[in-house]
């Protein structure tokens, strides 16, 4: 083996420039020159990350893109994988580097072309409910998407930890996908991959849509993968019924097929069937139901219809402040929490409230109910006294025990 090749952590970590010279050699005078203790002790003093450190334990010594440097691993798709990376000149500006998985290398030619088909269809759109791209940046060895890095989850982990979302949470994402898909489907483009795992979530509820590695301009000819019969683009369970016969029949109604399945999963975390007991009495079924329509022409004709229809029953995520609640968000809120379906921290964070002003609210609503929140609101038909008394007596019960 070749001399120059580093075959040890530390020299692994050398060549890596992930750390200066100084910074390694106070390490190792801290803790020696062995790897279990050396990574161990760098990963604690946050001078690198787990990934990072696991890394340079398999063999890896490359962590540099241009200006950036990778920091994490966030995801993989069908040919690409997805790195989280820190500017190198700006430490608290992080993107998504996405590249092209080198397992995929002996079909070069075909991946390469429907990533540069992505690179130009992310490129022509530009809306805050669709990840932003920002470069692309070609090295010797690879090209990267530079995108931009949303921290949060993304819904099927949502889901996947929670069980079903909030009636007013499930819809006001897929509004938010919507007004995303809204603008892609005027810029002539399909995205043919809307499902949970695709759409992301910001810590301050912003969605995004995410992964256009399927999505295709509809002015284009269609590409010899993506409309040869049997070929299965998409992922199933999600896709709509004319995509799965062929792919180049998918057009916008395909996308709100999926958007559809998608809210039916978000409100029961299962996979969907026709109709629902639970969607129907929430009031949706039938919007679920036409969004799914094996006949595109019954469908909703665009996302902005979409958008209107389910508007009434979904939250305004663009409420931030607590003093523009009234009270039947906060009722529903508080409900949420009492029920379990959110934690009294993560509704918080999620809506940027003080601890203080939510447990306020907490108090108000359990001793005298909505109209204590605010005597003006008329309480919604989701929240009639019946229920309301019930709930009452369960959290005083609850409350004389502790």
């Amino acid at each position: 083996m070749s001399a120059d090749v580093p075959t040890t952590f530390l020299e692994r970590l050398r060549a890596s420039r992930l750390l200066t010279a100084e910074q390694i050699e106070q390490a190792c005078a801290g803790v020696g020159e062995e790897e279990p203790y050396l990574s161990r002790y760098l990963v604690q003093q946050k001078l690198l990350t787990r990934f990072q450190a696991y890394q340079l334990r398999l063999g890896a010594a490359r962590f540099h893109a241009d200006k950036y440097v990778i920091v994490d691993y966030l995801g993989r798709g069908a040919n690409s994988v997805v790195y989280k990376a820190r500017h190198i000149y700006l430490p608290n500006r992080f993107v998504a580097l996405k590249t092209l998985d080198i397992r995929d290398l002996h079909r070069s030619g075909e991946v390469l072309t429907r990533f540069r088909r992505e690179i130009e269809i992310v490129g022509r759109l530009d809306h805050p409910n669709i990840v932003r791209a920002y470069d692309v940046l070609v090295t010797r060895s690879r090209v990267f998407l530079v995108l931009e890095y949303v921290d949060g989850w993304d819904l099927a982990k949502l889901v996947s930890r929670l069980g079903p979302l909030p009636v007013e949470d499930a819809v006001g994402y897929v509004i938010q996908a919507a007004r995303g898909l809204s603008c892609a489907h005027q810029a002539g483009v399909v995205h043919r991959d809307i499902k949970p795992a695709n759409l992301l979530v910001s810590r301050d509820g912003a969605l995004k849509l995410g992964d256009l590695g399927l999505a295709r301009i509809l002015s284009a000819t269609p590409h010899p993968e993506y409309s040869a019969k049997g070929v299965c683009l998409g992922t199933p369970e999600f896709m709509a019924p004319e995509q799965a016969e062929d792919g180049a029949n998918a057009d916008f109604r395909s996308d709100l097929y999926s958007l559809g399945t998608t809210l039916y999963h978000l409100l029961t975390a299962e996979l969907p069937v026709r109709g629902s007991s639970y969607l129907d009495r929430l009031g949706l079924a039938a919007i679920v139901d036409r969004l799914r329509e094996r006949d595109p022409s019954v469908r909703p004709s665009s996302a902005e219809e979409v958008i209107a229809l389910l508007e009434p029953f979904g939250r305004d995520t663009r409420v931030q402040q607590a003093g523009a609640w009234d009270g039947r968000h906060k009722a529903a809120l508080v409900l949420d929490v009492l029920q379990g379906r959110l934690t009294f921290s993560r509704a918080c964070e999620r809506f940027g409230l003080s601890p203080e002003e939510f447990a306020r609210w907490r108090r108000d609503f359990l001793e005298g109910g909505i109209r204590a929140l605010d005597p003006l609101t008329t309480p919604p038909h989701h929240l009639r006294e019946g229920r309301l008394n019930g709930l009452y007596a369960r959290a005083r019960a609850a409350k004389s025990k502790n």
